[in-house]
């Protein structure tokens, strides 16, 4: 008997198929059957196409139906009997469902199909799922209630059939498989839910007019999947108010969402990042009238119920990009960066932005690109540098000049990484692009916070073991990046030694290259220097010195900042030369000059930016400059010579002049200030590249300073320029009772934020005397005492185009000296002074 029905519930299901086939306008071909019965029709390759216009959304369904089950598993529990269930269908918990006409579920199940429903709950609910959700698609529920569906009842064919559910089909491992009949009476305003065993049952299908619905059961359904589309809601129309056309999800928000997607298809899922560009699609979520309030969260709730689907989330882990039309919207979705983000874009299909495009931006740069094809030719390139659209731009000119394989470590400060940044770079080639970068844990317990690997950028794996040593570590950020970025060129230098290839290491802040001269000029070998960046030893080369391992392999460096100028001039201070050429921009004229003078510029607009936040003024501010005589500390002291009042701006360098302006007073020390001055100045800017302000300093100023709030301001070297006064606050509160000159002291961490934007500006440390509160100072840490200027853009484009060029110029020069009979020295290697920008030597004294 069982197989008897099972192969007239097949040939009921062929005939349906062709039915539908048959019926498929000309010119489209059928699609593959969603979940929630209508096809996913290909448009072309890569691009899918599914049509939800005839989809209703039921509110609190999954709700609903649970409670149903439930009391149906309930009614098992009473006795050996068959089950019939009869619940009302509530108008204030599912309205859609009471607008088909209904008012009563009843659910009739015999002995025989009811005695293992306790044993399979789980299954039993997940069939109930598909039954409804197949109620809220034209195809199905327009079955059983045509006038919901804008369908005449006399067009329907007369009495509605009833709908066969042919669930044992599907369960091989079953006993007793079951069949689901739903049948609609109109009369009665009920819907008749019938459960039979394949096996026993009485039902005469030959008989009762239906229809077959061969849908697949799932393993789960998403429990709230309005409430989750109400969140979501909310999130847009705040940012649509807030004037922008994009929002973003992640699991800390939306757990069981994120676990859902997780679970059916995409493990990495990190952020589900919404666009909608078109300003009609702002006016709908901007609520004008309660109409579009409807529409915008129904469309949102179809969008949710498609993501449900995991048939749909494998084809966008397959990198498809997925188009859902709903009356006149069109939604594109598309995993990107890996299967780290979904997006999802109304309209139109989201915007990705090559490196040609950043380049394109770039004159200089471009111009140079050109002129050096193929100059870098076989050669691996490790760079480390911010992520600015600028850095981007350089990536293509490298590609350009023919370096086949780039691997970038970000120098990530405060700010954010623009979500266009992450779209270009993620969706680079991996074999030929690989990114990088570290991610700072704030804390309220630890000023200077904790450092781990990003996971914005190239996946992780592989590198779990260092991510948790740099964490562990609780290294500062040089230290931290150090480690990291030592660990990954080390990888690098592994990798070229096994293709034969070259390596040249290109950076901005001497990380990596005093070290690496370090190392070899004090005879390391090479399993201490793996050790010292927990790399794995190469076999057979552990005893092996690291300055004979890296030759032949390894070019030398190419540096952008005076910071790891100074760095690498320590090295060569004390050894008296270099394992490897060192060539740098540092100290050129065009990075002491104009662009010099641009960065003090963007330093004072970042900081302007937050003290507009605070209420604050320059104009009111008592400043001392540290480093002032420098290149950049020069023009900050030229500019601010204008903002501020006459006798408020003072400088600290080592190479101040005997007389100093009359606007400006300028000494060699910070004690040559005098405490009077010390004690009245309410800003420090340090652009000195090491940390002089120290701890007595500090002391002074929190007990006898004549002003409430101090602003500290990097505009230089990490957080080195204020290491001193980070330390000190750390060290009270890190005691448990906390004292200055033996007067208890309470201090409190908070970050500092913008009010529009919600960046992370920087830290705020109160210092509170419960026995004398007039003494109590508020010590804001902007930027977390970071290069501030990096808070938004950096150094405006125009100036960075040049530098940038330059930079490129000299990284190919010096691979073709090394390529050539006329090898650089091993040594610091300065551009207008040792060589010029093609790494070419001048003439002794530099440019003429």
């Amino acid at each position: 008997m069982k197989r008897d029905v099972s192969d007239m519930l097949r040939t009921l299901i062929r005939e349906q198929e062709a039915k539908d086939i048959k019926e498929t306008p000309a010119g489209e071909a059928p699609g593959e059957l969603t979940a929630l019965g209508v096809p996913l029709v290909r448009k072309n390759e890569k691009h899918y196409i599914i049509d939800l216009t005839t989809v209703r959304i039921f509110r609190n369904l999954h709700t609903f139906v649970q409670l149903l089950v439930d009391e149906v598993i309930e009614q098992c529990g009473f006795g050996i009997a068959d089950i019939m269930v009869r619940r009302r269908v509530d108008p204030s918990l599912t309205p859609e469902l009471a607008q088909t006409g209904l008012d009563w579920i009843m659910l009739y199940v015999r002995l025989d199909a009811a005695d293992h429903l306790p044993f399979d709950y789980r299954n039993f609910g997940n069939r109930m799922q598909v039954i409804f959700r197949a109620l809220q698609t034209e195809k199905w529920g327009g079955i059983l209630f045509p006038e919901f569906y804008g369908i005449d009842p006399e067009n329907a064919g007369g009495a509605a059939p009833a709908l066969l559910f042919p669930f044992h089909l599907h369960d091989r491992g079953e006993k007793n498989g079951s069949y689901y009949l739903v049948e609609h009476s109109r009369a009665g305003r009920f819907l008749r839910i019938t459960i039979e065993d394949a096996a026993g049952s009485r039902l005469q299908l030959k008989h009762i007019p239906h229809r077959v619905v061969d849908q697949t059961v799932r393993g789960s359904y998403l429990a709230d999947i309005y409430p989750t589309a109400e969140k979501i809601h909310q999130g847009m129309l705040r940012e649509t108010m807030n004037s922008r056309s994009e929002y973003s999800e992640s699991p800390l928000r939306l757990p069981d969402f994120f676990t859902h997607l997780h679970e059916g298809g995409l493990p990495y899922l990190q952020t589900v990042h919404f666009t909608w560009p078109t300003d009609d699609r702002q006016v709908l979520f901007l609520e004008s009238t309660a109409d579009d309030l409807t529409k915008s969260l129904h469309l949102l709730v179809k969008e949710i119920q498609l993501l449900e689907d995991p048939r749909i989330l494998q084809h966008l882990a397959r990198g498809n990009i997925l188009e859902m039309i709903s009356g006149p919207f069109h939604v594109y979705f598309d995993v990107s960066r890996y299967g780290v983000c979904l997006n999802v874009s109304f309209d139109d299909f989201r915007t990705v932005l090559t490196l040609d495009d950043y380049l394109a931006q770039m004159p200089a740069l471009s111009r140079r690109a050109k002129q050096h094809k193929d100059a870098l030719s076989k050669v691996r390139l490790f760079l480390i540098h911010h992520n600015t659209a600028e850095v981007i731009g350089l990536l293509r000119a490298f590609a350009e000049a023919g370096c086949g394989a780039l691997t970038t470590f970000f120098v990530k400060y405060s700010g954010i990484v623009p979500e266009a940044y992450l779209e270009t770079l993620m969706s680079l080639p991996p074999d030929n692009f690989r990114f990088y970068s570290l991610q700072k844990i704030e804390s309220r317990q630890k000023l200077a916070g904790l450092y781990h690997f990003s996971r914005q950028f190239t996946p992780l794996a592989g590198l779990e073991e260092i991510n948790d040593i740099v964490l562990r570590s609780e290294l500062d950020f040089l230290g931290s990046m150090r480690l990291a970025s030592g660990h990954i060129f080390l990888t690098e230098m592994m990798l070229a030694r096994r293709k034969g290839e070259e390596l040249l290491l290109v950076e901005d802040g001497g990380y990596l290259a005093p070290l690496i001269n370090r190392f070899c000029l004090e005879n390391k070998t090479v399993g201490e220097v793996f050790d010292y960046f927990h790399a794995a030893r190469p076999a057979g080369d552990e005893k092996r010195s690291i300055a004979s391992w890296l030759s032949g392999t390894f070019l030398g460096s190419v540096e952008h900042t005076k910071n790891g100028y100074d760095y690498n001039a320590e090295v060569m201070a004390e050894f008296g030369k270099l394992q490897f050429p060192a060539a740098t921009i540092a100290v050129s004229g065009l990075k002491r000059g104009p662009e010099a003078r641009e960065c003090a510029m963007s330093i004072l607009s970042a900081a302007e930016s937050i003290l507009n936040r605070l209420g604050k003024l320059f104009s009111r501010r008592k400043i001392v400059i540290l480093g002032s005589a420098g290149a950049i500390g020069g023009f900050l002291k030229k500019e601010l010579s204008r903002r501020v009042e006459n006798g408020t701006l003072f400088g600290v360098d080592i190479a101040a002049r005997e007389n100093s302006p009359g606007d400006v007073t300028e000494v060699k020390t910070i004690d040559a200030l005098g405490s009077d001055i010390i004690l009245d100045c309410d800003m420090f800017i340090g652009v000195i590249g090491a940390s002089i302000l120290k701890q007595k300093h500090i002391e002074d100023i929190i007990l006898s300073g004549r002003v409430p709030a101090i602003f500290f301001i990097s505009g230089s070297t990490k957080t080195v320029e204020f290491s001193d006064v980070q330390n000190y606050l750390q060290s009270l509160r890190d005691v448990t009772d906390p004292q200055i000159d033996g007067k208890t002291v309470r201090v409190d961490f908070n970050a500092l934020r913008d009010l529009q934007t919600g960046i992370l500006q920087g830290s705020q440390v109160s210092i509170a005397f419960p026995d004398d509160p007039t003494r109590n100072k508020i010590f804001y840490l902007l930027g977390d005492l970071m290069p501030i200027n990096f808070l938004y853009y950096g150094i405006p484009c125009e100036i960075v185009d040049e530098v940038m060029a330059q930079l490129f110029t000299l990284s190919c020069g010096v691979v073709r000296r090394e390529r050539s009979g006329d090898k650089l020295r091993p040594a610091l290697l300065a551009v207008d002074h040792e060589i010029d920008a093609n790494a070419d030597p001048l003439p002794p004294g530099g440019k003429p």
